[in-house]
């Protein structure tokens, strides 16, 4: 916080000026400069206004409870579920989290990194459910994936080139799903891939890197000059460890007294009110019910958007 370096209080009761130059108090003035000498004309006792300001502020905000409590930024809550069958592990897992536009890095039960990313748009939806990551390729190939109605031209495309949308780094996960880098910056927090998760190049980095470290005997830094260096040669580094992938769907979560809900934008829940309700129902307290009037206000309001509101807005108090 700054420092007060200059308040002035012009009242009635005080002719001249109280001032704080540089935060600390000077002697109180007269409109012609000279020094009053702190009494006004009279014999009374000229009233420090800035202190009574003060000390009105404070039992303002007193008598009000106190300061308002902010709402929390939209936190990053890993699922529980997969939390208790990861404890096992001992190294690095990967959570999608799709709704969200997520993929965070933990370990046991601890987040350790959390990056923004594009995941499938709807008719071409990301994969719910494990997967692993087990090597990273620099330079990679473009092999469009046979088959798909949204592939206009299926010739590889070599690395690096301006129609090769992987940019310089992929993980496979199985089945054509990667996790990779874009050139499409702008899709990143949004439903724009054909499945695969987008990451950002320095976040995707970072990612390899702290695998790297942890599971490769060569560090991302220097297989990333390598790459520089050839830029038309693809090639792989291996990691000595499976790092478990969980892809999952999770529109609804609630954390110290704030709901957050994420977007059906897969269409998961015939009745989405319905589904924001029975998730808020074991959270209340005796003679509480969930509002379905402010629910479904709340889907309109914030449709294909993240929100988070105090659980408290979303509940009926019910008679005696």
């Amino acid at each position: 916080m700054r420092p007060i370096t200059k308040i002035i209080l012009n009242t009635k009761e005080c002719e001249g000026r109280v001032t704080l130059e540089g935060g600390l108090p000077t002697e109180p003035q007269s409109r012609n400069g000279t020094r009053t000498g702190g009494r006004p004309a009279g014999g009374r006792t000229r009233p420090y206004c800035l202190v009574l300001f003060v000390i009105f502020f404070f039992l303002w905000v007193i008598s009000c409870g106190g300061a308002p409590k902010k709402p929390p930024v939209p936190v990053t809550i890993l699922n529980q579920q997969t939390v208790d069958e990861m404890k096992k592990e001992k190294g690095y897992w990967i959570e999608v989290q799709v709704p969200q536009r997520k993929l965070v890095l933990a370990k046991g039960d601890h987040i350790i990194k959390t990056f923004p990313v594009a995941v499938g748009m709807p008719s071409y939806p990301s994969p719910i459910g494990k997967k692993s990551i087990s090597r990273v390729v620099w330079n990679p190939w473009w092999h469009p994936p046979k088959g798909s109605d949204w592939v206009e031209d299926p010739a590889s495309v070599p690395p690096r080139d301006a129609k090769n949308p992987l940019g310089e780094i992929k993980m496979p996960l199985g089945k054509s799903y990667l996790i990779h880098g874009t050139r499409a910056v702008q899709s990143i927090g949004q439903w724009a891939s054909h499945g695969c998760i987008r990451m950002l190049f320095e976040d995707l980095f970072g990612l390899v890197q702290l695998l790297m470290t942890e599971y490769s005997k060569t560090s991302a830094i220097e297989a990333m000059e390598k790459a520089n260096k050839n830029p038309q040669t693809e090639f792989e580094t291996r990691l000595n460890w499976d790092v478990p992938v969980v892809f999952n769907y999770d529109l609804v979560a609630i954390y110290d007294g704030y709901i957050l809900i994420a977007p059906d934008l897969y269409k998961r829940q015939k009745n989405f009110t319905d589904f924001v309700a029975e998730t808020i129902k074991p959270h209340l307290k005796k003679k509480q019910e969930p509002n379905l009037k402010k629910i479904t206000e709340l889907l309109r309001v914030f449709k294909n958007q993240t929100v988070m509101v105090p659980l408290h807005s979303l509940v009926n108090e019910l008679d005696s």
